[in-house]
């Protein structure tokens, strides 16, 4: 074969493997380029919930145990009957009015957040908050600005009470009857 004859072969040779091998990967690159931008968004998102995870660990480091406990003091793991007990009469005799009855009815259970889908429900079944209501009345019996005042302080106790009823009954002269339907809350697991 002459010099002529072989470096037209190499040409031609060279020429179809740029066209087969060569020309599809620079074809490819514009592709690659578009997955290259869409892992960079994809990291800078990753970055942004690390850093948001590490303020969020930081900031709960940065409860005082005081704060805990008023938070558990708010909303307590069990009904804790006693204590609530303790608490109410303690605030009755504060105020000077006489408990003559106390009920605590049924505990009703009830859970937070309510899941939209089955993925849902797969994915928050275990993060799901769940509370029990304690629906309790009390009976008294005193002037009205007692029961007023007793109201106001039973506004501001730490755990979470809801009065959803007040009855006022007649009585002797400057006393009177109050019955007082209310819930408070504990967690349930």
């Amino acid at each position: 074969m002459n010099k002529l004859t072989f470096s037209i072969l190499l040409g031609i040779t060279t020429a179809l493997a740029l066209i087969f091998f060569v020309m599809p990967d620079f074809q490819s690159i514009p592709l690659e380029s578009a997955k290259k931008v869409k892992l960079e968004e994809i990291l800078g998102k990753f970055d942004e919930i690390r850093l948001k995870k590490e303020a969020i660990v930081s900031s709960y480091a940065a409860i005082s145990d005081d704060d805990i406990k008023r938070l558990d003091s708010m909303l307590p793991e069990g009904p804790e009957i006693g204590e609530l007990l303790v608490n109410l009469d303690l605030l009755v005799k504060k105020h000077r009015l006489q408990l003559t009855g106390i009920q605590f009815q049924k505990i009703e259970r009830e859970t937070t957040g309510r899941p939209r889908n089955a993925a849902e429900v797969a994915l928050l079944a275990k993060k799901i908050v769940r509370y029990s209501k304690l629906p309790i009345t009390l009976n008294m019996i005193g002037s009205y600005e007692n029961f007023r005042k007793f109201i106001v302080e039973l506004e501001s106790i730490i755990r979470i009470t809801d009065v959803r009823n007040i009855t006022l009954g007649g009585g002797v002269t400057g006393s009177h009857t109050f019955t007082l339907q209310a819930d408070t809350y504990y967690m349930s697991r």
